[in-house]
């Protein structure tokens, strides 16, 4: 039985919109300004002819309804002045919009029950003259009108008449007249309230204007309106002396103008408040901050002067209505009852709209619907009985995924239609309530709704009510027959109604009722909006009726500005520490939401009850109950046993594939075990919980549902294993990869890359994330997994090389690991599984190993994999070939059994590195030019090169890895990482110590050399304070200077331990806060036993903090060999002596390692509490090392030393966790290598420093660092035979080999000359000379002549001639002949070959030109010939200009290329400035320090002496068109045509300078923009870094072999033979 309650049901429709008027008002103004028009409404309103009698801008005369109420009880009728019109008085603009009676008022919501009418009579300007009427005629007009008004006539609705100016006589004249004329009495009674604006109750003083302007004129005479208005007119006086005793019993509402008008250029009030108030007691007088004029007239609704005069008017209207209501009450309950009975609306429509807004704080909510120009559209164009709006819809459908905010953007359609006073019906499905998914349900309450907006309607059903007893057990068809077929739709709807329908799909009869809809007539006036998850059954229907519906998606894009600004609201009401953490909540929030707004809302309902920042951060983390009960209702329904394996494959691809997969691979992935499936149709049979983004990848609706759906405790069709969905996703995949990979070769890789599928390329880069999350005890997936990485492992390097990133390898390593160890702890690995898991193991290493050391040569060559990297791998590599394959290179001669500890090295040739610091994910290296390498923590690449623009002494990270600092000595920067913008700089005096980030990453702090604590906002650079440090300790006696005077040495933050540390020189370490605002104390070493020193006796050579307080505070490094660490409290924990001097600490992030760096550059790992040293890392280089950091997960080590930066990797780091100290021990820890036996690395290792090839012969000599020569074979380059050894010991620089007379002579470091004779049988036969110069030696040139040897020695000041006489006995020698100074600045060569094959002359190659010696006596010849050094190349340029010709400032390096020393190679220093190599980049760089550059003597078929001594132009140098690119020039090939070289990338490359001869051949380009050479392998990076190391710095990379066919390269005291560099062949055209 229904409740008779009247109080359920007010009379009026209840207001949604809005919270208080002030918010309506402003609702009212957005919505209005961008209010689309129908072109049926469109007026123009913006042309002006100047003629004030224009109808569309001054408006009609007589009464104009301006809009149409559904139930009007309340009559507004606004009268306007003198001169104004009905449309023109009260629009600020042309604009329709700015007519606020006929658009502002009608759609305001407490205007809801007001019909609004407009009055106008003559009074234009052409009218003042003319018309003889006057306001008591324009008061009885206004009365008629009123009377005769059928709208009016036929209600007993209350009248308001609000008049401005002159208009507000009108209606005070028509108000008296209406009690005197008996014709009219009947609406003096209805009169309820008059609104006077700027109306001159006492006269206006501005009628006297017009009296002088019409004295002017005699022509023209003042009309009687006019005089109406003068303050002495009988009308004015008989107004005010009748009007206040008729005016007792109703409201007086007065407005007076604060503001003058501009009159004839003068500012003078129309009407005085004076003349505008009348001052009686039921009058209320209000200002207005406007003119005369401007007070009706408004820009916006939010004007305040609008405001004002719309409240009151609100206010007016209210009472007006609360009376009727109270009369009416009895009548209005009775008839609202009856109704309700009679549809059976069980509850008011409001409550589940109530339960949406909640949801809608803020009013921007689903703003970017309610404002786009579709929904406006659909809203305000105007629909006729016959025509619509071309391409508008009348039904809107709008589309989303479960939780999207269907609902709530469904809310805010609905506040926004009622904000607009628009007829709005609505009805909100719910599946989980079966009586609110019924569409019967919804047919009543749209039926009861319309009753409420409608009068005709509600009639209409009364009338059906007393026709028919009950409907209650009708059917859909039948209620939609009966009540709105035959009743609501035949009811004239005097205004549009909107329906806002959401959930469709959850109605049980969805697709019925959406076609039911869709039939609706299209004269009907009714709009409708529908919202629902995406169902096919649903779209069927549409598909005939495609032209009547506007179908529109929901994206997680759209929603994220209102669930924006619903977090943000919400959030402002949690109880939080700081506005930080709020906004991290607000972020985090947004992160995880992926567009569900249920999500969001339910999160934040658990959020508001927590007590605590942990519970709020821990409400983020669980899957709110609403969500449980909604995935549940959802997934209730069962699937055919035919649809099932279909469906959970699909569900096992949807959910555990990360990345999403596209609906493409999807289809494809489906095909790998099932006939396969539309992903668009499984997502409907997924019930929506997956779903289709706006990026086409099919995922989960939330994050939320993936967890519910994997969830092991569910039970239904839907539910999925995680374990078994990755074990059947990684099977697949490994499958796949295998059919695609096997028998792939080198040279298709960049095709397969080319033709291959989504889901190639998803197996390529992800497959190992699902074997990551297979349970350990799947054997058969496991051998799967190792048969695919035996067969198909190197192809798959390759494929993955060729998308352009390694991070796949690095993440592959990652994820075997993890699933190895998991299987060794779950079971026992016997037989074939034991070394089957062994080569798992080392695949494991070997791909981040192959990313560290071969990554960049990979992404520039990834068939590389195939032929090149195999031989440079150590033997235990799963990579590893130890027969090399067809056309693949060898190396033989070191010893590379295993992968190092070093992971990889960087060389800078021409720079030092200066600071170094680590980051989250990545590092960077600082370099002396002013660039700052940052490098991916995984593949080890360059991402980014930033440019501090001078030597940078600090850099230091954020915590979050995404900030850096660079520090020199006159500039900090700040930097964004990854992106490399910078932030701000600023200029400093004092170079900064150390820097740190506190406050959450808000504030850097740093500390300079002279004890300023300097803090900076972080985003901005902005100075916070400047503090100017304490003396901290009292000054010695002796010490003039104040000890807080003296320079600071270092300087270090702990943001743990909120300490900062400095020290000064010879002094012990001073300790205070973080922010230097008191001492802590002194970290002071205890006197030894024998107490022969204290502290200040020890200075102190390094410190750092410890990272972990709980472990240790931090640990000191003596001079003396001590190493100690210190607690919190600054005890001594331990103590550890006798340690080689330390020069650097650094501490692991996890505070349980630390790595102490000594004068030799070896590395000491020690347990940080217990200084227990358990590994140690070495290198054969010595460099100093600059500066030594950890990664930021503690498993890398990056030490820079003067020209590399090395980066380690010890799996003694990996997983190292704080052990118990009782069970600490050293023989528990091992050490890899003792500490104090480290010298014994070096023991019996000897470095080659020069190498020279025999020529066309398998033997090649070699100088090392002790002095002596021995010779090598390339067959087997470790056998090594020793020629002899310098007594000295000095270390040999430059080898010589004359291989006629088989004299090979060296020069030492120290200038020692000697020559000597070898038999062939490599014995030494004769010592020709040993001798020291005391100038370094730069040259040695030997010239063989049938009778005698001679040679020329030249060092830095003279040049020598010496000779012996053959033949050369046991008493032979060399001989000085002469000896002249020669400090000229150039090289010396052999001149081209005579006729005889003899040598007669010297060349001096000099900047300015050849000149020719006797190498008889080295006399000068003739004088030198110029040379000019042209940059182009192109011969077909005959006339160089001066632009392209280079100024040379000296060589280096001079070499002769081929044919008879005709050919001469030089290489050449423009400028002092040097060549940067950078192995880690993809390109070479750019340099113009050395050049190479080409100088032909054979060009005239002459001989040296005819080219010196012909008068002609000067000799041609060409610029080398390689130049750019050389690192290294390693040796000619084919009698000089091809030159061989090291290129800035460090690949083995080849370059033809002379064209082929065959016309058949490819010939180089000659246009000289562009470059074409080969490249045929790569030098791994290490071994650069290696060889550079020698004391001549040079790089030993030669040409060896009988047909020069090998590559001889040195490195350190190791010699590398590299077999056959030249197959691999991989053309290089650059422009």
């Amino acid at each position: 039985m229904v409740s008779k309650d009247p109080k359920i049901f007010p009379f009026s429709r209840r207001r949604t919109f809005g919270r208080d008027d002030g918010k309506n008002i402003s609702a009212l103004e957005n919505s209005l300004t961008k209010l689309s028009i129908s072109s049926s409404e469109k007026k123009d309103l913006n042309n002006d002819d100047g003629n004030d009698d224009d109808f569309t801008r001054t408006g009609p005369l007589g009464l104009n309804q301006l809009n149409s109420s559904p139930e009007p009880l309340v009559e507004l009728v606004f009268v306007h002045g003198l001169g104004g019109g009905s449309r023109k008085s009260w629009s600020h603009t042309r604009l329709e919009e700015h007519f606020w009676p006929k658009s502002w008022l009608p759609r305001d919501p407490d205007f809801q029950n007001v019909r609004i009418h407009s009055f106008g009579y003559k009074s234009t300007k052409s009218e003042i003259v003319a018309t003889i009427a006057g306001i008591p005629e324009f008061a009885t007009s206004l009365l008629s009108a009123l009377r005769d008004s059928p709208a009016i006539r036929h209600s007993q609705n209350a009248i308001v008449l609000v008049g401005h100016s002159m208009g507000g006589l009108v209606i005070k004249k028509a108000f008296i007249q209406a009690h005197d004329v008996e014709a009219f009495k009947f609406l003096a009674a209805r009169i309820r309230s008059l609104y006077f604006l700027g109306t001159p109750h006492a006269g206006s003083e501005f009628t006297k204007t017009f009296h002088s302007f019409f004295k002017g004129i005699p022509i023209l005479h003042p009309t009687e309106n006019i005089a109406d208005l003068d303050p002495a007119s009988r009308l004015i006086e008989s107004l005010n002396e009748r009007f206040p005793r008729l005016a007792e019993n109703i409201e007086i509402r007065s407005f007076w103008e604060e503001l003058p008008s501009n009159i004839l250029g003068t500012h003078r009030f129309v009407v005085s408040k004076h003349s505008a108030c009348l001052k009686y007691k039921n009058e209320v007088c209000d200002g207005l901050r406007a003119d005369h004029r401007g007070l009706c007239k408004y820009e916006k609704p939010t004007d305040p002067n609008y405001v004002t005069v719309r409240n009151a008017l609100s206010a007016t209207v209210e009472y007006i209505v609360g009376e009727y209501s109270v009369r009416n009450q009895d009548a209005h309950s009775e008839t609202l009852w009856s109704l309700r009975e009679f549809l059976g609306v069980q509850e008011p429509p409001e409550d589940d709209l109530a339960d949406h807004e909640e949801s809608c704080l803020s009013d921007d909510t689903c703003s970017w619907f309610t404002t786009g120009q579709v929904y406006r559209d659909w809203r305000d164009s105007k629909y006729s009985e016959t025509a619509t709006d071309a391409g508008i819809s009348k039904m809107i459908l709008l589309e989303a995924e479960p939780g999207a905010g269907k609902s709530v953007l469904a809310t805010q359609v609905i506040n926004d239609l009622q904000a607009l006073n628009y007829e709005c019906s609505y009805y909100f499905f719910d599946s989980q309530d079966r009586d609110k998914s019924s569409s019967s349900r919804l047919l009543r309450s749209l039926a009861f709704q319309l009753a409420l907006l409608s009068p005709n309607v509600r009639n209409g059903l009364l009338e059906l009510q007393r026709q028919i007893i009950r409907i209650q057990a009708d059917d859909d068809r039948s209620l939609w027959r009966k009540l709105f077929l035959s009743r609501i739709f035949q009811c004239k709807l005097e205004r549009c109604h909107y329906w806002v329908i959401d959930g469709l799909d959850e109605c049980q009869q969805a697709p019925s009722l959406l076609q039911t809809l869709l039939r609706i007539e299209s004269t009907i006036n009714l709009k409708i909006l529908l919202t629902a998850r995406p169902e096919d059954s649903i779209r069927r229907e549409l598909v005939a009726y495609s032209d009547r519906v506007t179908r529109l998606h929901l994206s997680a894009f759209d929603t994220m500005p209102s669930i924006r600004a619903y977090v943000e609201t919400r959030t402002q009401h949690l109880t939080l520490r700081t506005e930080q953490e709020r906004a991290e909540i607000v972020k985090s929030i947004l992160y995880n939401a992926e567009g569900s707004f249920l999500w969001v809302k339910l999160v934040l309902d658990d959020m508001s009850k927590a007590t605590g920042p942990t519970q709020i951060l821990e409400s983020m983390e669980n899957v709110p109950r609403g969500m449980d009960r909604l995935y549940a209702g959802m997934t209730e329904r069962k699937v055919s046993e035919k649809d099932k394996p279909v469906l959970q494959a699909f569900l096992d691809w949807a959910l555990c594939a990360n990345p999403p997969l596209t609906v493409d691979v999807m289809e494809d992935a489906l095909r790998l075990d099932t006939p396969g499936g539309y992903a668009d149709k499984l997502c409907e049979a997924s019930r929506n919980l997956i779903v289709i983004d706006h990026s086409n990848k099919v995922r989960a609706v939330h994050k939320t549902a993936r967890a519910y759906l994997l969830n092991p405790d569910h039970e239904s069709d839907f539910a999925t294993s995680r374990t078994s969905a990755n074990r059947r996703i990684a099977s697949l995949l490994v499958k796949h990869l295998r059919m695609r990979l096997k028998n792939l070769q080198a040279g298709k890789v960049n095709y397969q890359h080319q033709t291959r599928t989504g889901l190639d390329e998803y197996a390529l880069l992800n497959f190992s994330d699902h074997i990551r999350r297979v349970l350990p005890e799947e054997h058969t997936l496991f051998l799967e997994v190792e048969d695919f990485f035996t067969s198909c492992g190197t192809a798959w390097i390759a494929c993955v090389a060729a998308t352009g990133s390694l991070s796949p390898l690095v993440k592959t390593s990652q994820n075997l690991r993890h699933w190895l160890q998991a299987r060794a702890r779950a079971t026992a690995q016997l037989g074939e599984l034991a070394s089957k898991t062994t080569r798992m193991q080392q695949w494991a290493v070997d791909l981040v190993r192959l990313v560290a050391k071969f990554g960049r040569h990979l992404l520039e060559y990834p068939s590389a994999i195939y032929m090149l990297v195999p031989p440079f791998l150590p033997r235990e590599s799963m990579l590893y070939e130890p027969k090399p394959r067809a056309r693949q290179i060898s190396v033989t001669g070191l010893d590379n059994e295993r992968w190092d500890d070093r992971l990889c090295s960087f060389f800078y040739q021409g720079t030092t590195c200066t600071a170094v610091a680590s980051g989250k994910d990545n590092f960077a290296v600082a370099l002396k030019n002013g660039k700052v390498n940052v490098y991916d923590n995984n593949t080890l690449q360059i991402t980014r090169t930033i440019h501090h623009g001078a030597v940078v002494k600090l850099l230091q990270y954020n915590k979050k890895g995404s900030m850096l600092v660079t520090a020199g000595f006159r500039r900090v920067r700040m930097w964004m990482i990854p992106e490399g913008t910078q932030i701000w700089e600023i200029a400093v005096r004092e170079p900064r110590l150390a820097a740190e980030f506190i406050e959450d990453d808000q504030i850097l702090i740093s500390i300079s050399s002279q004890h300023k604590l300097i803090k900076q906002d972080v985003t901005t650079g902005a100075i916070v304070t400047v503090n100017e440090r304490r003396p901290s300790m009292a000054t010695e006696e002796d010490d003039s200077t104040p000890l807080f005077r003296r320079e600071l040495q270092y300087a270090s933050f702990s943001v743990e331990a909120e300490m900062l540390a400095t020290m000064q020189r010879e002094r012990p370490i001073q300790l205070t806060d973080i922010e230097d605002r008191y001492d802590v104390g002194t970290v002071e070493l205890e006197l030894s036993d024998d107490g022969q020193y204290g502290t200040t006796e020890q200075p102190i050579a390094a410190m750092t903090f410890c990272a972990n307080v709980d472990v240790a505070l931090l640990a000191a490094a003596y001079r003396d060999g001590c190493l100690a660490v210190f607690s919190r409290d600054l005890r001594l924990i331990e103590k550890r002596g006798g340690i080689r001097a330390i020069t650097l600490l650094a501490g692991s992030p996890n505070g349980l390692t630390l790595a102490a760096a000594n004068v030799e550059g070896v590395i000491t790992l020690y347990d940080f509490e217990q200084l227990i040293p358990f590994h140690v890392l070495h290198t054969s280089s010595i460099e100093h090392i600059r500066s030594l950091v950890f990664s930021g997960d503690g498993n890398r080590i990056i030490d820079i030393r003067d020209r590399q930066a090395n980066l380690w990797a010890p799996a003694a780091l990996i997983g190292r966790v704080k052990e118990d100290s009782d069970s600490l021990s050293e023989s528990t820890l091992s050490p890899t290598v003792v500490t104090s036996d480290w010298t014994g690395l070096k023991d019996g290792i000897i470095d080659i420093t020069a190498v020279i090839p025999i020529t066309k012969s398998e033997h090649f000599i070699c100088g090392r660092e002790d002095g002596s020569i021995v010779i090598h074979s390339t067959r087997n380059p470790k056998q090594q035979r020793l020629l002899f050894q310098d007594m000295s010991k000095q270390w040999v620089a430059r080898l010589f080999w004359k291989p006629t007379s088989r004299v090979f002579a060296c020069i030492s470091g120290t200038s020692t000359v000697t020559v000597i004779v070898l038999t062939t049988d490599w014995v030494t036969k004769d010592v020709l000379l040993r001798h020291s110069f005391p100038n370094p030696v730069t040259q040695l040139l030997f010239q063989e002549t049938p009778d005698r040897l001679r040679m020329v020695l030249v060092t830095t000041k003279t040049v020598s001639l010496w000779t012996v006489e053959y033949p050369i006995d046991e008493q032979s020698s060399l001989q000085l002949v002469v000896e002249q100074p020669c400090e000229i600045d150039g090289m010396w060569l052999d001149a081209p070959a005579t006729s005889g094959g003899i040598k007669d002359e010297l060349t001096l190659v000099q900047p300015v030109g050849l000149r020719k010696y006797s190498w008889e006596n080295l006399k000068e010849i003739e004088a030198a010939k110029s040379i000019s050094f042209h940059k182009a190349t192109d011969q077909r340029h005959a006339n160089q200009t001066q632009a392209d010709q280079e100024n040379i400032y000296s060589f280096d390096r001079v070499s002769s290329l081929s044919m008879g020393g005709r050919r001469i190679l030089l290489r050449s220093v423009s400028s002092p400035s040097t060549t940067t190599l950078s192995p880690s980049a993809s390109t070479p760089t750019n340099s113009s320090g050395r050049k190479r550059w080409i100088l032909d003597l054979s060009a005239t078929n002459a001989s040296l002496a005819q080219s010196l001594s012909t008068e002609a132009t000067p000799l041609k140098a060409d610029l080398l068109p390689v130049s750019h690119l050389i690192e290294h020039v390693i040796g000619v090939r084919n009698d000089g045509k091809q030159l061989i070289f090291l290129d800035k990338a460090l690949w083995v490359c080849s370059y033809e300078l002379t064209p082929p001869k065959s016309p058949h051949a490819r010939r180089p380009s000659t246009d000289q923009r562009v470059v074409e050479y080969t490249r045929h392998l790569f030098i791994p990076d290490d071994w650069i870094s290696s060889n550079y190391s020698n004391a001549t710095s040079q790089l030993l990379f030669v040409l060896g072999g009988i047909r020069e066919d090998h590559l001889v390269f040195v490195k350190k005291h190791e010699v590398a033979i590299i077999k056959e560099p030249f197959l691999t062949s991989d053309k290089v055209r650059l422009t």
